[in-house]
């Protein structure tokens, strides 16, 4: 019998074919029928129609419109019958808003469509506000009738000026300090590099710190809340009568004392027994901060994507603005297909509304694929010093060459979801407007299971895109193995979750205030450079756009943490150290594990067998 022939080593998969194609077909498929929704949108919509309000019929003011009888087109103001409740009575569309405040008559009088006020059914129509039974003085206002204040005095003018005036120069702040938000995102982003660094160094420390903290933070309310207990029961073993809330501060300083108590306990022993998953969580993030280190353009990669997103959000709002002011029914675009239903436009918006869902979440894959595949670029090599070159864009070509179809089964789920909680809004929308309100509170926890569901789905979407990127794998099959991993090593989990998520909270405020600080001493200091009045306003700005950065930045690094986790995972079930199983994750995690590579233990015993033994003389 011949030698039986190793098995390749065990890494980052790079035969692929394409999987899941069918779903990139239909999504491509489905996109054509966006473009004929937003077709008959803009042919058949007209926006600056929503500027128009509406009366309680759903009519707009100063349209063709006829209600009972009464054409609409030279009535384009909306006046409130009853303006103190604009819901309990109706709202009518008038050809001018009232110029001077008054009791209604036979000859001067707003009432309702086709109503004409009579001696007769006076009381009747002014009682129900089918007429208004006072006609205010109001002012045109977006359209609306809204009542005039007579009784405004000179000192509520003087305050409107100078809120004006104040508003002026908040404005006027805001304007002139652009060159400080260019500076705050570039800031941040160095910021954010540094941190990474700081964190490679560090991490350990802060994590254990942290949890240290975490532990006497705990300890500490269970004896304010035990000393509280103890104060109250003595102002009460002390008197006769106490009031009822020394009573109640007592029971709640006693219950609270044994709650924290419990909880410092179950930390305490927490942090015991999960010290090995802890310190495996430690070595991850080192090792993402290192992965980091090593591809610092991997930042760079998702602005395309979300540049990419903010364009499909502008799309989303035009069309949808289009398609909610149609008023009749259409004839779709190249179709010839009627539509005259009146809940049309409804089935228009989902539809809309599904397609910017499955795009944006495929968007959003294709970004989360090609992140995982660098950080599995990086891990899957022996020598981290010599890992591939170009690891972002090759990473990229294979998400874009083989796993759209896959990305597009993933986000279609994720799409099918959102668009059930849209649908559900809806519903609720309608039972506010009938006389099913009862189904209110049972829309609410739909909206909480799907809320729930979707959350699921966006995870196992995500780990399932990981072990894509990894494994090249369908979709399907990805996301089997990464629950299988993952439940088979759950503890592990929950520390690198509590663990990630703790630092990644800690880095966006470490990042986010360290920014704002630095530019708040400059603008200080360069006070002459930019004239600021209210230093505070641009601050608040720059703090905004800081933390959008420092949201950017760990949301890549929460991918790598997750992405490295996940080889980690790999790496430990499929290879055993041997020649042809090596392990791939760094010596801090294999000291960890007990774990090491038969290869580098023979070469270290040749090597030591190598080194002869010093003669006494030479001590």
């Amino acid at each position: 019998m011949g030698e039986e022939k190793a098995a390749p080593p065990m890494g980052l998969v790079t035969k692929r074919k394409c999987h899941d194609v069918i779903f990139l077909i239909l999504m491509l498929a489905f996109w054509v029928g966006m473009w004929l929704i937003a077709n008959t949108a803009l042919k058949y919509g007209n926006p600056m129609l929503l500027l128009k309000p509406q009366d309680s019929y759903g009519n707009r003011c100063g349209t063709a419109k006829v209600q009972n009888g009464i054409s609409l087109l030279d009535r384009p103001f909306l006046y409130y019958n009853n303006p103190a409740q604009p819901a309990a009575a109706p709202s009518i569309c008038i050809a001018e808003c009232p110029s001077v405040t008054t009791y209604p008559t036979i000859g001067n009088n707003i009432c309702n469509y086709g109503i004409t006020l009579t001696d007769a059914n006076f009381a009747e129509n002014t009682a129900k506000f089918q007429c208004a039974p006072l006609i205010i003085q109001s002012k045109p206002i977006m359209n609306k009738c809204i009542p005039s204040d007579p009784s405004a005095t000179s000192f509520a003018a003087s305050a409107v000026s100078d809120a004006s005036s104040k508003m002026q120069d908040i404005f006027q702040d805001v304007m002139v300090a652009w060159p400080y938000y260019i500076a705050a995102a570039l800031l941040s982003l160095a910021v954010a590099y540094i941190w990474v660094y700081f964190l490679r160094l560090f991490a350990k420390v802060m994590v254990w710190l942290t949890i240290i903290i975490i532990n006497l933070v705990f300890a500490a309310i269970s004896g304010a809340c035990y000393y509280v207990w103890v104060l109250q029961q003595n102002v009460i073993d002390s008197s006769n009568s106490v009031p009822d809330y020394v009573v109640f501060t007592r029971d709640a300083g006693k219950y609270g004392c044994f709650v924290f108590l419990a909880l410092f306990v179950l930390m305490v022993i927490f942090t015991i027994f999960m010290r090995n998953k802890i310190r495996i969580a430690c070595e991850v993030l080192k090792e993402t901060s290192i992965a980091i280190g090593k591809m610092p353009y991997i930042i760079i990669f998702p602005l395309f994507l979300w540049a990419g997103c903010v364009i499909l959000l502008v799309y989303f709002i035009i069309i949808a603005l289009y398609l909610v002011s149609i008023d009749d029914g259409v004839t779709l675009s190249g179709l010839n297909i009627e539509l005259r239903d009146k809940y049309t436009v409804y089935y228009l918006l989902i539809y809309h509304c599904f397609g910017f869902f499955w795009m944006y979440a495929f968007l959003q894959g294709v970004n989360q694929t090609t992140i995982s595949g660098s950080f599995a670029a990086y891990y899957w090599v022996l020598d981290k010093m010599d890992m591939q070159k170009h690891p972002i864009t090759k990473s990229a070509y294979r998400t874009i060459r083989y796993h759209l179809g896959s990305i597009a089964f993933g986000s279609m789920l994720i799409a099918i979801v959102q668009t059930l909680r849209v649908i559900m809004l809806l519903f609720k929308r309608m039972a506010k407007k009938s006389k099913l309100k009862f189904l209110i509170p049972i829309i609410d926890c739909c909206q909480c299971y799907l809320k729930w569901l979707e959350e699921l789905v966006k995870w196992i979407s995500k780990n399932g895109y990981i072990l894509v990127a990894i494994e090249g794998e369908n979709f399907c099959k990805s996301c089997t193995t990464a629950l299988g991993l993952l439940m088979r090593n759950v503890l592990r989990l929950i520390a690198v979750d509590l663990v990630g998520d703790m630092i990644i909270i800690l880095s966006k405020v470490c990042i986010t205030a360290s920014t704002v600080m630095i530019l708040y001493a400059f603008i200080s200091w360069q006070s002459t450079l930019i004239v600021i009045q209210i230093i505070y306003i641009p601050l608040v700005i720059c703090g905004l756009i800081a933390f959008f950065v420092a949201s950017a930045f760990m949301s890549v690094y929460a991918l790598g943490i997750d992405s490295i986790f996940m080889c980690f995972l790999i790496d430990v079930e499929k290879n055993d150290g041997s020649p042809a199983k090596p392990f791939y994750m760094s010596e801090s995690l294999k000291n960890i594990m007990h774990v090491s590579n038969k290869m580098q233990e023979e070469s270290a015993k040749k090597l030591s067998k190598r080194v002869e033994p010093m003669a006494m003389e030479e001590y």
